[in-house]
């Protein structure tokens, strides 16, 4: 939601009055991690209108949707609109209904966007294996889904925290992005820091063709999952104890069912290519082979893709 200082764009946009204040009634200047840069004042129809005309020049051209990055509530400490002080989180929520007129939309930050039909990516992880890192992923998914944002993102593949990315380039955990690929294989949006091919072997970009033929799989249940979140607002990526309560998997965080028929296990840690797996009380179908459980776990072993899926009878 910010323009470049000292660019065209900027010059009609403070002449009619599009952009947010400080507090003498100047330009409002945020700094984000691109920069510094003025926002667009959302809480107005006019200044929206106009931010929609220079995105439907690029649709013109092509472009089907975009990442609705920024538009963080620390961002818009300290601006005016009109000569009252704006609510921090209250222009977060006018960024999110913006993106609602796009079908093809990403968000990082939001506020008060439950429900709506927006694709929410994670906050940025590092790459790392850690909490703030790949053991991170499922547990946010999870958290993310049951508050009423079904359509999520795991974060970009390997890591989206750019400066912890930045400060890793030439030294990347090719195990780690392997295994990231992993917990994003199914989930609704899998999105790519890095381009596999430019830092992968040819074994293991052979992994990534193999995570990927398991989504092709199972696309066709993906969408009816997505069509199911959009009619009834459930989750797609479930806790275990969401789909089979009173069970005493309340805790158990690092395995989820995809919609109501698929139980998603990806092997989270390092140098391992199997994991134990809890398989609630029924059938199970795992690569041919028909599994009864009465609730009990197993171990399953995944060596080409790092990822245990199991189908629900």
């Amino acid at each position: 939601p910010y323009v470049t200082p000292d660019s065209k764009a900027y010059r009609e946009a403070v002449q009619k009055g599009f952009l947010l204040q400080n507090e003498s009634g100047g330009s409002f200047v945020a700094e984000w991690w691109n920069g510094f840069s003025v926002a667009v004042d959302l809480s107005t129809h006019p200044a929206r209108s106009w931010l929609d005309t220079q995105l439907e020049a690029l649709r013109g051209l092509g472009v089907d949707g975009f990442k609705f990055d920024g538009g963080d509530p620390t961002h818009y400490v300290g601006a005016y609109s009109g000569g009252k002080a704006v609510i921090p989180n209250e222009m977060s929520h006018f960024w999110a209904e913006f993106g609602l007129r796009y079908p093809l939309n990403e968000y990082r930050s939001a506020w008060k966007a439950g429900g709506l039909p927006l694709m929410q990516r994670l906050c940025d992880k590092d790459h790392s294996w850690g909490k703030t890192g790949l053991a991170a992923l499922i547990p946010d998914l999870l958290a993310q889904g049951i508050t009423g944002h079904p359509f999520g993102c795991a974060d970009l593949v390997g890591g989206g925290e750019y400066l912890n990315f930045q400060k890793n380039a030439g030294r990347l955990d090719r195990e780690l992005f392997l295994k990231h690929a992993a917990v994003s294989c199914l989930t609704p949006v899998i999105q790519f820091s890095a381009a596999p091919w430019r830092i992968l072997n040819a074994d293991q970009l052979r992994t990534v063709h193999a995570q990927l033929a398991v989504r092709r799989q199972w696309q066709e249940y993906l969408e009816q999952v997505l069509c199911e979140c959009a009619r009834t607002g459930a989750p797609a990526v479930r806790y275990m104890e969401y789909e089979f309560p009173h069970q005493g998997m309340e805790q158990l965080l690092d395995q989820y069912m995809l919609g109501s028929r698929l139980l998603v296990a990806p092997v989270l840690e390092k140098g391992k290519t199997a994991r134990e797996v809890y398989i609630p009380r029924g059938e199970w179908l795992w690569e041919g082979k028909l599994l009864h459980s009465r609730g009990e776990v197993l171990e399953f072993y995944a060596p080409d893709t790092f990822l245990i899926v199991l189908e629900r009878q």
